[in-house]
């Protein structure tokens, strides 16, 4: 501490006598020149305070302008930093004592002290003074770190006792402070509740004995009802003795981590389910452990592994490729881990039964959420059926004038069909390259068929009118050529369509032609119907109706995947309970209709709903029932709006619908129209469940022109719901500025 050249004294006293005396008592020193200032009024000792470098003040409280402990309190609130003596000259202990109690340093009886103890007492009442100062300010950054910590804390005391929570701790649960401090922890059992309270009771005792305790996780219930997962790591606070006295827990909001482990987990089961479906092997490397198989589907069971052997032991995958193409399989892995590219081979497997099966094998690098590449993820299909048709093509090549011809030809329909996973653009693009085949003489009219149980869809068509058209919108299997095929699933061929009984549909201005029907067949199963126009009596080679064949197998397997793909994208964006859209799909419809209504000037509006009591229903009647009833209110959400309005399920049991084109009116009549609906309707899944009404609450809120973007907008509807919640449930709430 660095000590002053100089002590600066102010004696507030109005007899002159007294001022004397004391002055006189204050020695010299060497080490430091006392200033002394005098003021025989509280109002001049004031002005002095106001202006002057005082150390310390020594105050008689008996002045003409104010008298007893009020000079005190006046003096001390003009300068809380300065330490205050009493100069007395009455010996009064309850004065005295209520002078020491009031922010007096010392109390001195004037005509019972000399100089020396009048100096001691100065110092002492100087140093004690910064000692207070020292201690205040360190206990106002204390509470300031403890107040401002983004993560909630609380200190108890030894018997479990809530001594203090900060500001997060408080707004997360949504308790007031006061509500929570003196509380003893194990009785907050509307907040802790089962497993989370023994956990913490039982992790509290084992650290008042002094062991250690790792980090561990909680789950608490807000005062809204919503659930809060916490992790909590406390330390023990001990005393100047080091006994424990207690301890500081630092809770840290893990809710949205554990939300998205549960949605990560939920979509790994659900591409587990669809990749072990397809006809093909689905497999996950590591691109930081080279060589490492993380996963590889079920199907690998058909070439004699199973997925155990190949994750432990993926060498022995490789060990089975041809030796004949392991030099440009391995080469081509090499290149592709050595740049992080994608990477297509076909190669020749030896099953474990000593047959050939030619695989198509391709992956893609996926990259982790800082851009790196992290895995391969891969797919690989069995071929062999359209390699051995090449094969063969090729054997014959020497036989057939038109072999090469027929190899551009595959390979022209092989391109188009590879070209997108797009069902519609892939069947087109296919279709106008077999029309246009030199090898073939077709007309620039054809068409392909998809079949949907026993209804056939035209897909993909060119050169026809409206008439035929019309006519072929209900068309079955079964029906004129197109759907013999699909119901035989053999290639048909009619040389007239004018004598040909099989030829069911005509119409007026149809000119004279031929037909090749090809069924577009996976394996035994048709999945669709090209059909081709050819001259009148025109006569097709059985070789060109084998090429086509083949051109069938590869456009039905085509097919499939698309549909595969169509199935994918469906469920990466609809919730798979209730078939309602998820938050992908959400978030782009609120883009493109903010998008729309910032243009146009349209209002848009959005409706927050949440069943009331769920978990109560949920704990009644199992889940089971609860997942019933989420499906049921979606059916009553959907049946309610618009064809242009998006429903989405938002989370647990909390809805959202977006409404284009919808003020704030129109979207709160929505709303009641919903809740009268759900609160009329009884709910009953089992003969021993009673018919039970339930009730929702409703958030409105509109797009303004001070919402920046859609999370805004969404965060005043939600503000909206918790109204509707605070004001009672099963009602509908529009946001204001005043909620």
């Amino acid at each position: 501490m660095i000590k002053k050249n100089s002590l600066n004294i102010l004696i507030i006293e109005d007899n002159p006598a007294d001022i004397r005396l004391v002055e006189e008592m204050l020695p010299e020193s060497s080490e430091q020149q006392l200033r002394i200032m005098t003021a025989d009024t509280l109002a001049q000792g004031l002005e002095i305070l106001a202006y002057g470098d005082i150390d310390v003040i020594l105050l008689d409280l008996e002045l003409t302008d104010s008298q007893g402990l009020e000079t005190l309190a006046r003096v001390h609130e003009a300068v809380p930093g300065v330490p205050i003596i009493v100069l007395t000259g009455l010996a009064d202990d309850a004065l005295a004592i209520g002078a020491v109690k009031g922010s007096a340093q010392d109390y001195l009886v004037k005509g019972q002290l000399d100089g020396d103890e009048l100096m001691r007492s100065i110092r002492y009442a100087i140093e004690r003074k910064r000692t207070e100062e020292a201690l205040r300010s360190s206990e106002e950054r204390y509470r300031m770190l403890f107040d401002s910590s983004s993560d909630g804390l609380v200190q108890v005391d030894r018997s479990g006792r809530i001594v203090d929570v900060n500001h997060t701790m408080s707004d997360l649960l949504g308790w007031p402070r006061d509500t929570l401090v003196g509380k003893q922890v194990e009785a907050l059992t509307n907040i802790f509740t089962g497993e989370s309270m023994y956990k913490m009771i039982d992790n509290f005792t084992r650290r008042l004995s002094g062991e250690e305790v790792p980090p561990y996780e909680v789950e608490a219930v807000s005062r809204s009802g919503e659930s809060i997962f916490l992790e909590v790591n406390a330390v023990p606070l001990r005393n100047n003795d080091g006994a424990i006295i207690g301890e500081l827990a630092v809770l840290h909001d893990i809710t949205q981590r554990k939300r998205s482990e549960a949605e990560l987990r939920e979509a790994e089961n659900r591409y587990r389910t669809l990749v072990e479906k397809i006809p093909a092997i689905t497999y996950v490397t590591s691109l930081k452990e080279p060589g490492r198989m993380l996963y590889v589907s079920p199907q690998v069971s058909d070439y004699g592994f199973t997925p155990g052997e190949l994750t432990k032991h993926p060498e022995r995958w490789y060990s089975r490729i041809h030796p004949g193409d392991r030099e440009l399989v391995t080469s081509e892995l090499m290149r592709s881990r050595a740049n992080n590219e994608p990477y297509s081979l076909e190669y020749k497997l030896v099953t474990d039964n000593g047959q050939v099966a030619w695989m198509r094998d391709e992956a893609i690098p996926l990259c982790d959420e800082q851009g790196k590449p992290r895995i391969m993820q891969g797919i690989i299909v069995d071929i062999t059926e359209r390699k051995t048709a090449e094969e063969q093509i090729a054997i014959q090549r020497h036989e057939l004038e038109l072999s090469n011809r027929e190899l551009s030809a595959l390979y022209e329909v092989s391109t188009a069909i590879s070209g997108t996973i797009d069902l519609g653009e892939m069947l087109t693009h296919t279709m106008d390259t077999i029309t246009n085949l030199k090898l073939f003489a077709f007309e620039e009219k054809a068409g392909i068929f998809i079949v949907e149980g026993e209804r056939m869809r035209l897909a993909a068509h060119s050169g026809h009118d409206e008439t035929f058209l019309k006519l072929h919108e209900d068309f079955h299997v079964g029906q004129c050529l197109c759907g013999i095929a699909a119901r035989d699933g053999e290639l048909l061929v009619s040389r007239n369509c004018e004598n040909d009984e099989r030829h069911s549909i005509s119409y007026m201005g149809m000119e004279p032609h031929g037909h090749i029907i090809v069924p577009l067949k996976v394996l035994d199963t048709v999945v669709g119907v090209l059909y081709l126009y050819v001259e009148q009596d025109a006569v097709i080679s059985k070789r060109k109706l084998e090429l086509l064949s083949s051109i069938g197998s590869h456009l039905g397997v085509a097919i499939e995947n698309s549909r595969l793909y169509e199935e994918t994208k469906l469920l990466s964006l609809h919730d798979p309970l209730t078939g309602l859209a998820n938050r992908n799909l959400m978030n782009f419809e609120l883009e493109k209709n903010f998008a729309r209504s910032r243009r146009n000037g349209n209002p848009i509006s959005i409706i927050m709903l949440d069943l009331d009591y769920f978990k109560a229903y949920n704990d009644s009647f199992g889940h089971a029932a609860g997942d019933r009833l989420l499906q049921d209110i979606s059916t009553v959400i959907t049946s309610t709006i618009r064809e242009i309005d998006v429903a989405v399920r938002y989370g647990g049991e909390e809805f959202l619908i977006i409404l284009p084109d919808t003020d704030s009116a129109a979207a709160t009549d929505v709303a009641e129209r919903i809740r009268a609906f759900v609160e009329e309707t009884a709910f009953c899944y089992s003969e021993e469940q009673p018919p039970e009404h339930i009730t929702i609450s409703l958030g409105v809120a509109t797009l303004n022109e001070a919402d920046k973007g859609e999370d805004e907008l969404i965060g005043r509807a939600d503000d909206a719901l918790y109204q509707a919640k605070r004001k009672g449930r099963n009602r509908v709430e529009v946001w204001t500025d005043r909620i």
